[in-house]
C-alpha cells in the first residue's frame, strides 16, 4: 500500500482504548481475540490474500490457510442454542488465512472475506500479555490498512456490523487441589453441597452464562470446563466472548471498547473476591 488513508484512521482511534480498571499481578488470561465482522466482500478472490500479505510481511511474514469461521448472527430476543463458533470447510472460494508474527509467535492477524481478527496467544518467553490499549490499536490501525488495501483493489467499501471480544484463560489449581474443587472456589455461587450426602463430588463440571449488553447490542457468552494444560495437568478453562452489533455512524473504537468492558467486568462479576486476591493477585 503506497498509503495509508489517515482519515479513516483517525476515524477508527477518535476513541480512546482504555483497558479494565481491576488488575491483576497474575492474570490467567492464555489467548485474546479482536474481531470486526463486516458484509462479504463479493469481489474478494484468492489472490487478495497474497497480495494483502504483501502489506504486512513486514511484522506478520508467515501465513497459514484455515478454514472459514462462520458469521456472526445474533438474534433477538432469542438465545442461539450454540455458544461456540463452528469451522466451516468449504470446497471452493476463498476461505481464511492467518498471517503470523515472526518475534515469538504469539502474534497472529485473521483474514477471510468478510472479517478481521488479531489474536494473541502466550507461547514461552512471551512474558505478560499485551494490554488492550496496546493491542486494540495495533488492531485498529491494521484494519484501517486493510480498509484502505480495499479501497485500493477495488474490492470495497468495508461495511462492518459487529465487533467480537475473547479472552481464554487457563486458571490451574494450587498445589494438591483438583480442577474439580478449584472449579467450585472460584465461581460466585458455586458448590458442590448436596441435599443427603448421598454424591461425592462431581467429576465432571461446566459453566454456561449468556448475558445482554444493553438494549439488544449484543451478547456475552461464559463458559468454563475442565481441560487438560500445559504438562497434561488439568486446568480450568474459561472463555468469554462478548459480541457487539456494530451500527452504521458510530466509531469502531467504541464497539470495541463496549465488547471489551463486558468481558473483563463480567469475569470480575463471575469470579469470587478470594480467588481474584489469592489465585491471581487483583490489585487493592
Amino acid at each position: 500500500i503506497s498509503r495509508l488513508n489517515t482519515l479513516s484512521l483517525r476515524m477508527l482511534l477518535m476513541t480512546d482504548l482504555r483497558s479494565s480498571q481491576t488488575s491483576f499481578e497474575s492474570p490467567p488470561v492464555y489467548e485474546t481475540a479482536l474481531a470486526i465482522q463486516f458484509e462479504e466482500l463479493t469481489k474478494f478472490r484468492a489472490i487478495h490474500f497474497g497480495r494483502f500479505h504483501q502489506t504486512v510481511r513486514d511484522q506478520f511474514p508467515e501465513s497459514e490457510d484455515h478454514g472459514r469461521t462462520e458469521p456472526i448472527n445474533e438474534t433477538f430476543p432469542t438465545v442461539p442454542r450454540q455458544l461456540r463458533l463452528q469451522l466451516v470447510e468449504k470446497k471452493h472460494g476463498p476461505e481464511r488465512v492467518w498471517f503470523r508474527d515472526r518475534v515469538d509467535g504469539s502474534l497472529l492477524l485473521q483474514l477471510q472475506p468478510d472479517r478481521f481478527g488479531l489474536n494473541w496467544r502466550r507461547v514461552e518467553g512471551s512474558g505478560a500479555y499485551p494490554s488492550f490499549e496496546q493491542n486494540g490499536e495495533m488492531f485498529l490501525e491494521r484494519f484501517a490498512r486493510f480498509q484502505q488495501f480495499c479501497d485500493d483493489e477495488g474490492i470495497g467499501p468495508l461495511n462492518p456490523d459487529w465487533v467480537e471480544v475473547v479472552y481464554v484463560n487457563h486458571i490451574v489449581p494450587f498445589e494438591g487441589e483438583t480442577a474439580v474443587d478449584c472449579f467450585g472456589t472460584i465461581f460466585e455461587g458455586l458448590n458442590w453441597g448436596l441435599s443427603d450426602q448421598w454424591l461425592s463430588s462431581p467429576e465432571l463440571v461446566t459453566f454456561n452464562r449468556v448475558f445482554p449488553i444493553g438494549d439488544q447490542q449484543g451478547r456475552l457468552f461464559a463458559e468454563a470446563g475442565v481441560a487438560r494444560g500445559s504438562q497434561s495437568r488439568e486446568i480450568v478453562l474459561m472463555k468469554m466472548t462478548a459480541r457487539v452489533m456494530h451500527k452504521s455512524g458510530s466509531q469502531l473504537a467504541e464497539s470495541l471498547q463496549l465488547a471489551h468492558n463486558f468481558v473483563t467486568n463480567g469475569f470480575v462479576s463471575l469470579t469470587t473476591d478470594a480467588a481474584r486476591q489469592e489465585r491471581w493477585g487483583q490489585a487493592q
